[in-house]
């Protein structure tokens, strides 16, 4: 019977500790074997002992040596291990380890077993084949060999057929609950969370696939693009850039207190990927950002590396670059040890590449000094491994890209195969890497990222502008250092690119994309980067014949607020800044009409069955519950014109009442969304779908459009409250409608006119006549005639259906991301539905930005009981909408079946958006449009509990996801004899009879298809 020695175990029981003037987050579950006692059994052919030596938490590791291939050693405590409740559960059951080795043992394996009252119930294997420390997060039930068993109560270490050696221990946690997505696998660990498919996290798979593409010799003038290629990317990395002094630099590396061992290693301050961080979480720890937002974290780190990197390169003083280089390479053998190597996973790499955004251009521009101390290899396998630049070894199989990659992995990849010497190994990467690249512009099906069809861009399965913009530095970048080289980007793919840059050009203004566009980020600031403009004109013409890019060069110019370099550069070759775009566009993508006059935008937005409402996270977006239902914000004033130049402030903001929207007022605390982690195919995140897929809009011409939207909110929080909503935009004139609302909640319900923030609280705002600068201020405008209000910033709300509730006041408020109290002065103005509607109704006109004499001349004709526009029908089953100055008509048709209410439109099939535009009385534009998306047919896929309400599911989890947009075929019966006047091969004419004419229109992307018809004589 083999001999065990026993000595008792110490645990550390603190939240936090100080080390070296950084703080480490400890716990009694964190095995850290900082003493003054070792606590572990160990055979006599073993030996553990404290050590400084090495460490990954705290100062101190555990040393265990052997002699003998049977050696092992134990720890005899309760596992603390917690089944899954059901094969879906977000968290699993994971052992957290961290271990160093002195040197790689090529053939030899680390087993790991745990057992219950001495019988083995799982264990798994961990290669040896490294040097410095290695982590690993292996999930009992997932990733391990065997039954892993509740009551489990040791875990036995041993090395099998190793004769001798040492390994240090550090930070063990027996069991911690995990988020089941994130374990990573790598070289020693290949087994961990094998079937996942997240881009983050395949990275071992991409390492070891092959190539597709032949290994062949180079020709010169691929040679000479790879050169060309290099230098562009030198160039394009220094660009802006700034030396820091010496002093300051040797301040921050003195920061990680590394001192460089006899045997090559270091010691020093330890390094995490912030997010490993989250392994914490269930222990009570404070979000990962938070822990690791110090000088332990990666993204720190790599800042610094850039910094020694940038100014290595800017200086011309040769004794300063050799005092750069010392401290570099002490930075870059440190990092190296603590795991930072080619096939270390250390636990989880997911979102990686936010942290080491700076880590690879600061290995780039020291090609050449790695190369000087051996290091060039090491770095280069590094680099390409944590980009996952394997991936693109083998022909895409499905079209697009995350937009996550194009941000953050895409300038990885590329300066990863620039590291590699051998010219015929770095051109097979590079037409590999082209490939791989022109795939993730080209449309992506259902809400897959990237690129729509429509110009919206998708992350977090919906247009995310906020994304879109970091994602749009790699797409822009790449497009532009590949030009004219053999492996540029497409025509094909440079056109998409520019399509999507034009687009948010247009959804936003100046630089600003309204609030409904915000996801989880509801400050107001999100904003497109006018230098993606700029980089891509100078990338030239999508066919490679024009040097400049015209569009793109008049588009940067106007969108850039300070001079530049490019800007100089584009003004000396003759270039002016476009008008500021005009007319309407729809993105039905993302359930958005877009409308454009002069220099002003008005926006309306939904959601839907496909369309997420809005985006919160633990500490973002906490009270954005209503922000698409049915959003219709004006963005007009500001210097530059912005959302808070419109009106927007986050502190005191009434968030019950966001502009257009139906929503049920509540009390700020019972707004705060319920976030939680639903299921394992997301995290703690809320983004609820309602059960309609009727939402988006309509475009005639590209001049005028109508929205349509049916709210219904999830069951999560108020399923009862429904609204049938439209919008229709004629020049600067904006109808708004809204019919069966219905709550069944005791609170009001209010659809927004506007709300303000007050420069001043003086500020004046018409009144029915009068401007009324009062302050505090409420009243009730009842609806026994058409009332007039303007928001104090040159809109105007006429009123024709629906008791008005305007105030100006300083409101109370509860900030997004923190739930502290804010307040702020706000003129705020809304139709009020009243307690428990049961069938609502609203009616009103915004005249934006109008001149005095156009504004005056509207107020007199209101007085009078008349309006520019007639509502031709106003129910469940339509909304339809005639303006008299541009004899258009906007048909918002809820359901199918008869229209009797117009002269022109007869009957439908299906429901659907349609717009006529009277040229003269033989000539007539016709416009029509399938809102719905069509990702699946039939009812809603939801799930629903014993009360019948709606189970909240993630958006992550439904099954059509990445279906392709389905296409319909919506037929159209108008009164009178037509043919089509110019041909739109997705109209034809059905048939025609005495009385009528019908048409039939091919839908599909929610666009809208427009044909030209002549009256038959």
């Amino acid at each position: 019977m083999k001999k065990i020695l026993l000595v008792t175990i110490q645990w550390v029981c603190f939240t936090v500790a100080f080390s070296g003037g950084y703080k480490e987050y400890t716990h009694k579950a964190i095995r850290s074997f900082e003493g003054p006692e070792i606590g572990a059994l160990h055979d006599p052919s073993s030996s553990l002992s404290l050590t400084k030596e090495r460490y990954k938490h705290l100062s101190h590791s555990l040393r265990w040596s052997w002699n003998s291939p049977s050696a092992s050693w134990n720890i005899r405590e309760e596992i603390n291990y917690i089944s899954p409740q059901t094969a879906s559960d977000p968290k699993i059951s994971t052992f957290v380890f961290w271990i160093y080795s002195e040197k790689a043992i090529e053939e030899g394996k680390l087993k790991v077993e745990f057992l219950k009252e001495g019988k083995v119930a799982s264990h798994f294997e961990y290669g040896l084949n490294f040097s410095g420390w290695r982590g690993a997060w292996i999930a009992f039930d997932r990733d391990m060999v065997g039954s892993p068993q509740e009551g489990m109560d040791e875990v036995r270490f041993s090395v099998p057929g190793i004769p001798a050696g040492t390994l240090y221990f550090d930070h063990l946690i027996l069991s911690s609950m995990q988020d089941a997505r994130y374990h990573t696998a790598d070289a020693q660990a290949p087994f961990i969370n094998p079937e996942t498919e997240s881009h983050w996290l395949i990275l071992n798979q991409s390492w070891n696939a092959a190539f597709d593409l032949p290994l062949v010799e180079t020709t010169q003038t691929e040679n000479d693009a790879i050169h060309s290629i290099e230098e562009r990317v030198k160039a394009y990395l220094l660009k802006d850039k700034k030396a820091k002094s010496v002093d300051h630099l040797k301040a921050e590396v003195e920061q990680y207190q590394i001192t460089m061992q006899d045997d090559g290693s270091t010691r020093g301050v330890p390094l995490f990927f912030e997010r490993y961080g989250e392994t914490y979480e269930l222990l009570g720890a404070a979000r990962y950002n938070l822990i690791y937002n110090n000088i332990m974290g990666l993204k720190r780190f790599n800042r610094t590396l850039l910094n020694l990197s940038l100014t290595y390169n800017l200086t011309d003083d040769q004794a300063e670059k050799r005092e750069i280089e010392d401290l570099y390479i002490k930075m870059i053998r440190h990092m190296l040890d603590q795991g930072f190597q080619a096939g270390s996973a250390m636990g989880t790499l997911h979102h990686l590449g936010y942290s080491m955004r700076d880590y690879y251009p600061a290995i780039f521009l020291m090609s050449e000094v790695l190369a000087r101390h051996d290091l060039k290899v090491s770095l280069q396998q590094a680099m390409e491994w944590f980009a996952g630049t394997g991936e693109v070894k083998q022909q895409p199989l499905i079209a697009g890209m995350d937009v996550d990659t194009f941000n953050t992995n895409l300038m990885a990849r590329l300066t990863s195969i620039l590291m590699i010497d051998a010219l015929p190994e770095k051109s097979r990467y590079l037409y590999a890497f082209s490939r791989w690249l022109e795939n993730g512009y080209q449309y992506a099906d259902g809400t897959r990222g990237t690129f729509k069809i429509d110009g919206t861009m998708f992350h977090h399965r919906h247009n995310y502008p906020a994304y879109a913009v970091g994602g749009l530095q790699g797409a822009v970048a790449a497009v532009y250092l590949l030009r004219n080289t053999s492996f540029k980007i497409s025509e094909q793919s440079h056109r998409i690119l520019k399509k999507a840059l034009l687009s948010m050009r247009t959804y936003c203004n100046l630089q600003t994309w309204p609030l409904s566009l915000s996801g989880r980020h509801l400050d107001g600031e999100g904003s497109l980067d006018p230098e993606h403009f700029g980089i891509l004109a100078l990338a030239g013409s999508p066919d490679g014949r024009v040097e400049i890019d015209k569009e793109m060069a008049e588009a940067y110019l106007r969108l850039v607020t300070r001079k530049t370099d490019i800007a100089v550069t584009l003004v000396a070759k003759g270039y002016s800044a476009e008008k500021s775009p005009s007319g309407n566009r729809t993105f039905n993508y993302s359930g958005l009409n877009v409308h454009r006059r002069a220099d002003w935008m008005v926006s309306a937005m939904g959601h839907s069955r496909y369309l997420w409402s809005t985006e919160a996270y633990r500490g973002e977006n906490l009270y954005g519950r209503y922000l698409n239902h049915g959003s219709l914000q004006i963005l007009a004033t500001g210097d530059p014109i912005s959302n808070q130049g419109s009106g927007f402030r986050q502190e005191g903001w009434d968030w019950n009442h966001f502009p257009g929207t139906t929503a049920t007022v509540l009390p700020m605390e019972q707004l705060r969304a319920e976030i939680k982690n639903v299921d394992n195919m997301s995290g703690f995140e809320e983004m609820l779908l309602s059960d309609e897929s009727f939402s988006g809009g309509i475009s005639i011409r590209g001049k005028n459009g109508a929205f349509g939207m049916k709210l219904h909110e999830h069951d999560k929080y108020n399923g009862s409250l429904r609204a049938r909503k439209s919008v229709f935009f004629f020049d600067n004139r904006i109808v708004a409608l809204g019919s069966n609302i219905a709550s069944a909640l005791p609170e009001e319900t209010h659809t927004t006119l506007f709300q303000v923030f007050l420069e001043d609280k003086r500020m004046p705002f018409f009144e029915n006549g009068h401007n009324n600068g009062s302050f505090p201020y409420k009243t009730i405008l009842r609806d026994d005639k058409i009332n007039v209000l303007s928001d104090g910033l040159n809109n105007y709300f006429f009123i024709r259906k629906g008791a008005v509730l305007f105030s100006k006041e300083n409101q109370k408020s509860l900030h997004q991301e923190t739930g502290l109290p804010t307040r702020n002065n706000f003129a705020l103005a809304a139709i009020n539905q009243g307690p428990a509607p049961g069938s609502s109704t609203y009616e009103y006109m915004v005249l934006v930005q109008p001149e005095q004499g156009e504004k005056e001349t509207m107020w007199n004709e209101s007085r009078a009981g008349r309006l520019p526009y007639r509502v031709l029908q106003h129910d469940s089953l339509a909304h339809i909408v005639r303006d008299m100055a541009t004899q258009t008509t906007g048909y918002v048709l809820f359901e199918a079946g008869k229209v009797s209410s117009d002269d022109l439109l007869l009957q439908v099939n299906i429901p659907s958006l349609v717009m006529s535009e009277k040229i003269d009385k033989d000539h007539l534009i016709l416009t029509a449009c399938d809102p719905d998306l069509r990702f699946y047919e039939g009812p809603a896929d939801e799930v629903y509990d014993a009360t019948g309400k709606r189970v909240e599911r993630s958006v992550y989890s439904r099954e059509w996801i990445d279906n392709p947009s389905g296409k319909s075929v919506l037929q159209i019966k108008i009164a009178g004899k037509w043919n089509i006047g110019a041909i739109n091969h997705h109209v034809r004419i059905v048939d025609v009879s005495d009385e009528s004419t019908l048409i039939e229109f091919e839908c599909q992307h929610g666009l809208s298809q427009e044909v030209l018809l002549i009256r038959k004589l």
